[in-house]
């Protein structure tokens, strides 16, 4: 048909058999060149012994036993995605043209086809003051998104001294159960009475980080001298100091604050308790913030006793739990990309219960990491965590049997 196909070298020599090189294309079927793009006519189309070729960029060889050519990927990094040839260079250019990026690389990941897609991944200019303003933008947008959040999930409380409002369960997006929201929040309160210190003359001191609709405050009011407790939600405290004006419980304070930015306490607090809120920070490093803020507020034999920290060693076996609730007619086969996809775009902070020990281990603290006790076979009970850090020569997980 007057077409022909063979595998040549950079200098458009034919290759033997079943050695890779590129794919030229000649005879009637060739263009003439690209329009209005002289730079690339003369790279792509060649002229050779008075024959016009196209070099295709592919590369490819001869086949000698199948006597088919074979298709070998690309010269140049160019990729196709969904029907659209791209060339990853050009977007890397854009990114690192980019003040604080560094540098970058963009790869086409996934399986040729409709789930290939492109992922960039970028380096930071070594400016760590440029790194550090990428950081606290990143850390702000956070808590902006779950700020406004809280605001309009507590726009209307529940009536009563228990308020659960905003504890929906992950399986379907329902309320909780009051009964199961009943035995969680006894069983934290027990659990914080056991850690008030003994044999004081006076009633302990006691922070709370995260207060929402005040549900551990009433219940460990009376047992304090002073209870100090914060949320990063005006809207929250605000309806909070509305319904305790009603109440006769005089010594909680209310305070809007973010969980790493608090304002100067005196006295020193002997628990500060950050309740069910971890889930929320940013990452890691905004986590190790909040514990050394809290550290320098805490009483000489003082804890920090954190509710409810989720599980980083049991998230993918939460998330499996909750598709196959949801779509119990799927198959594991079915099921698999599902749990894959929710822990990948997981949006709450899990922690590795080793994080405690090491930074227990790092600030001179006695760590402690129990698993949430309850009746009710729930998300909380079976996923999440309370740690205590104490400045107390008490019992640690190390000296457990």
């Amino acid at each position: 048909d007057g077409v022909e196909v063979f595998i040549a070298d950079e200098h458009g020599n034919a290759l033997p058999d079943d050695v890779t090189g590129e794919i030229w294309i000649g005879g009637r079927g060739v263009a003439t060149g690209y329009i209005h793009r002289d730079a690339e006519t003369r790279a792509s189309f060649i002229e050779l012994n008075g024959r016009k070729y196209y070099r295709s960029g592919d590369r490819g060889c001869w086949n000698r036993v199948q006597q088919t050519f074979e298709f070998r990927g690309r010269l140049d990094s160019q990729v196709k995605v969904r029907g659209f040839r791209i060339e990853p260079g050009e977007i890397e250019a854009v990114l690192t043209s980019l003040p604080s990026v560094h540098n970058a690389v963009v790869l086409a990941v996934g399986e040729p086809g409709s789930n290939c897609r492109l992922v960039a991944c970028v380096t930071a200019q070594d400016a760590p003051e440029v790194e550090q303003d990428l950081m606290n933008k990143f850390d702000a947008d956070v808590v902006a998104h779950w700020r406004t959040l809280f605001d309009q999930t507590h726009e209307i409380s529940a009536p009563g001294t228990r308020d659960f409002t905003g504890w929906n369960s992950s399986y379907d997006q329902q309320p909780i159960a009051p009964s199961v929201m009943d035995e969680w929040l006894d069983g934290t309160v027990e659990n914080i009475l056991h850690r008030l210190p003994d044999r004081r003359s006076t009633p302990p001191n006691i922070l709370e980080i995260g207060v929402g609709t005040g549900l551990l405050a009433q219940e460990l009011a009376p047992y304090c001298a002073r209870y100090v407790a914060t949320d990063f939600s005006t809207s929250v405290i605000l309806k909070l100091r509305q319904k305790l004006r009603m109440s006769k419980l005089t010594n909680i304070e209310l305070s809007v604050a973010e969980a790493r930015n608090l304002p100067e306490f005196e006295p020193l607090f002997d628990v500060i308790i950050i309740n069910s809120v971890s889930q929320y920070f940013p990452d890691m490093t905004y986590l190790t913030e909040v514990l050394d803020a809290l550290r320098s507020r805490l009483a000489p034999d003082g804890v920090i006793y954190m509710v409810d920290v989720r599980n980083y060693c049991l998230l993918e076996t939460f998330h499996a739990s909750v598709q196959s609730a949801r779509a119990p007619q799927l198959t594991n086969n079915e099921l698999l990309p599902r749990i894959a996809k929710a822990v990948q775009d997981e949006p709450e902070l899990n922690v590795n219960p080793c994080f405690f020990h090491n930074y227990a281990k790092k600030t001179g603290l006695t760590p402690r990491i129990e698993p949430r006790r309850g009746r009710h076979a729930t998300e909380m009970n079976k996923y999440r965590y309370d740690v205590t850090l104490s400045r107390r020569p008490e019992c640690s997980d190390d000296d457990l049997p």
